[in-house]
């Protein structure tokens, strides 16, 4: 009987070291690989009968894009706003008036843009709510401010907000003599415009995503068609240095993660001299080969502009028969992502392992599904299946980092990976304690109670037969 109650004993105690669980949290990370590749046109966002969609700006969300166009009477223009996914357009500014090269602020609460009329053929900084109240004029501020001969345009809030940056036209609106990259500290509760800076001969700046730089191009600039090239300096005005080597290129902007996007045109342009064949062009990296973006013939594509977090392109372009404004999607490789389930599990133990939450890839017109997932367990056995989840058991107590590799045929890049820790113990015995009590957020413990019960009776039973036989 002895015997018998022992092995009871022993089966029960092994039990319980398979089947206890820790509450340890495990850290987890992901490696994503960014690359581009040649894209569509993209998508149509307006469509204004009446066509002269131009300058579109994205809200610091991405969920919307700010331009400008045309209204019945082809030369009133009003800033407009449009929902990315809704296509649902809301007009901000009305009346008889010319309004244009809009430009959210940072936060994106307020719209900085250019009010052409108020000296006669020049343009001067206006600034108006993102829900299209508190429209008003940022007032003169001489000399930073100044007013004889000189036209305000283009307009870009710095990333903090504190400055813009703007093209500084010597002259009027219908002839620059010659025109400055140019920035002023901007004071958001008086709306005051004050220490000017003239930076470089050029025009069309915007701010690198960290505030540092200034990108911008250095022709379209007077009425003779000008040469252009790409140009990037610090936001001092120093360190000025050549991105492209032209002769064609305008109108930058750069991304997050530091590519760089610009309109190619197959001659020079004057800053009023009409449209030239325009394609857009994208450099990953400053001093590599651009690759070409669109492939159109004969139309003008222009003024591009990256989403905030540099996955999209907003820009104009006249391909459907009139100015509207388009969207682009650049290609990008499928998301690995998967959780763990345990994340702590005893050896032995069946752990379950699910990218369901993966994502496919895009190749700029398609999406291109995930058809494999290779699991490496770090304990030398490998899987790959065409399924998101999977099991698995560890036969050793250890940390693990679990790889998974998804593929995504035709994406660019096709794969990506990630990677989980994963905890495996095994329960220790003789002088230790099993900590119960954490088992309680994870499930009931009923079933050992029950155990710890059969054990103490186990326990009685082999002492009083003892004591019997001493007797």
């Amino acid at each position: 009987m002895r015997k018998i109650l022992m092995m009871i004993i022993i089966g029960l105690l092994c039990f319980l070291m398979i089947s206890t669980n820790s509450l340890v949290r495990a850290d987890s990370f992901t490696s994503t690989v960014s690359a581009l590749s040649l894209e569509s046109p993209g998508v149509q966002l307006t469509d204004n009968p009446y066509g002269g969609a131009s300058d579109p700006d994205w809200s610091p969300y991405g969920s919307k894009v700010v331009f400008y166009q045309f209204d019945s009477t082809q030369w009133n223009r009003h800033i407009w706003t449009i929902d990315v996914a809704t296509r649902v357009a809301t007009q901000l500014t009305f009346g008889s008036v010319v309004h244009g090269f809009p430009q959210y602020s940072p936060d994106g609460s307020r719209i900085i843009f250019s009010w052409w009329g108020f000296r006669g053929d020049y343009n001067d900084f206006a600034i108006v709510n993102a829900d299209g109240s508190g429209l008003q004029s940022i007032p003169y501020n001489p000399p930073d401010y100044p007013v004889s001969g000189i036209d305000y345009i283009h307009p870009e809030f710095s990333p903090d907000g504190a400055k813009i940056a703007f093209h500084y036209g010597v002259g009027t609106t219908w002839g620059h003599s010659t025109a400055y990259v140019a920035t002023m500290a901007f004071d958001a509760t008086t709306l005051r415009l004050s220490q000017l800076n003239l930076l470089a001969t050029g025009g069309q700046p915007r701010w690198s995503p960290d505030g540092a730089q200034i990108i911008y191009h250095t022709g379209y600039i007077s009425p003779s068609a000008d040469p252009s090239q790409i140009m990037i300096m610090d936001a001092s005005g120093s360190n000025v240095r050549a991105v492209t080597n032209g002769p064609y290129d305008y109108t930058p902007d750069m991304a997050v993660d530091g590519n760089i996007v610009f309109s190619r045109c197959n001659s020079a342009v004057a800053e009023r001299g009409g449209r030239v064949e325009s394609n857009l062009y994208l450099m990953r990296r400053i001093g590599e080969e651009p690759v070409q973006l669109t492939f159109d013939s004969g139309v003008f594509n222009w003024l591009p502009v990256f989403s905030p977090d540099g996955t999209k392109i907003a820009y104009m372009s006249d391909r459907s028969g009139s100015t509207q404004i388009w969207v682009m999607e650049l290609a990008k490789g499928p998301k690995a992502s998967f959780t763990v389930a345990p994340e702590t599990a005893n050896v032995g133990q069946a752990i379950t392992f699910d990218a369901s939450a993966s994502t496919s890839g895009w190749n700029g017109t398609h999406e291109m599904p995930i058809s494999g997932y290779r699991w490496d367990f770090a304990d030398g056995n490998q899987t790959t299946t065409s399924t998101p989840v999977v099991y698995h058991k560890f036969n050793s107590p250890g940390v693990y980092y679990v790889t998974l590799t998804v593929y995504a045929p035709g994406a660019t890049p096709e794969t990506d990976t990630a990677s989980h820790k994963v905890t495996i113990i095994s329960v220790p015995v003789g002088g230790y304690s099993i900590p119960t009590q954490e088992y309680t957020t994870t499930q009931p413990l009923t079933p050992y109670s029950a155990m710890i019960a059969m054990l103490t009776i186990g326990f009685i039973a082999i002492k009083r037969k003892t004591t019997r036989k001493r007797k």
